[in-house]
Formats: structure tokens, sequence, C-alpha cells
């Protein structure tokens, strides 16, 4: 069985958000779309800060599902930059994966000088800590028990923890 390889985007601020390297050219339609969830939503206040995140997504061409960390970049020379690096999977070796934990290793922080590479998802899977934030039991209720529509939690200091244990639980029928 011949080893998989994940191509990867990494994004940050050049005179603005944009793409750094990659290792593939997308289509129009996927690439404006990881160009767009690759950056920070709205405005921070100053000397507000956060902690990196989980993204994943499938691309409109149906092609690939995206897995992403961004992390705010203090060293920009304005506030609420960041980098994030993007895994573009393919949808066939979404479906035969493990799970998201073989990828999570390879979400390592930005650094812009790197030579864009595809990369090898690990083949130990680490293991995910137990969530201990009292509200997950009012996440999975509104996950399961009630009418479909958006949720948000704030000021969880586990979001990427919830975030990993979520795509673990739901691996692959996202």
């Amino acid at each position: 069985m011949q080893p998989l390889f994940i191509d990867q985007q990494i994004h940050g601020y050049r005179s603005g958000h944009q793409l750094i390297v990659s290792t593939r050219r997308l289509p129009r339609q996927d690439q404006d779309l990881i160009d767009r969830l690759s950056d920070i939503g709205g405005q921070l206040r100053p000397g507000e800060t956060f902690k990196p995140y989980l993204s994943g997504y499938p691309l409109p061409s149906g092609s690939d599902y995206v897995v992403a960390r961004t992390w705010q970049d203090l060293s920009a020379p304005r506030s609420g930059c960041v980098r994030t690096r993007s895994l573009i999977v393919p949808i066939a070796e979404w479906l035969s994966m493990v799970g998201i934990r073989s990828l999570l290793p390879l979400l390592v922080p930005v650094e812009f000088d790197e030579k864009p590479a595809k990369l090898a998802p690990a083949d130990s899977l680490p293991s995910i800590r137990t969530v201990s934030d009292p509200r997950q039991v009012e996440l999975v209720e509104a996950l399961f028990f009630e009418p479909r529509q958006p949720i948000v939690v704030f000021d969880s200091a586990e979001a990427e923890l919830v975030v990993g244990r979520l795509l673990a639980a739901f691996w692959p029928a996202l």
C-alpha cells in the first residue's frame, strides 16, 4: 500500500491576508473558500488575544476536505492578523483514513520560510483528553436533541479539545 501524503497551504499576513505557500494548485472556487476561512472573521479589540483553533470543511468542488489550525500572529504589523496551516485531504482518502487524530500532529505552528511539502499523517494515534467543561452536556443536547441551527459556545478553555472530539466522533460522516 502506498503511503498517504497530504497537501497543505499556509496563509498569513503580507500586505493583507493571503496564501503564502501551497503544495497544490486548486480550482478558483475551492481556493477562494480556503483564502476566506483561513482568516479570522471580524475585528479584535486592542490587546485581545485568542488561542489557536481548528476548522474543518469540505471544498465546493467536493474533491477534498480541509482541516486547518489558525494561530494569532502577534509579530504582524497590525493587530488581528493570523497564520493558518490548512491540510487538504482528498475525499477518497478522508473516507479511508483511521480518523482525525492522525492529522492533528501535522497542524504545527506556521513559519513563513517553510518550503512547501506534502505531509504524511501520523502512524500512531495520539489519545484525546477528556473534556471537563461542565457545559458539555448542553452542547451534546444542542447537537443531538434540539432542532438544527447554528451552535456557538463562548469562552471555552477547551474549545480545540471539544472540536477534536466532535471531529473524531463524526468521522468520516462529515
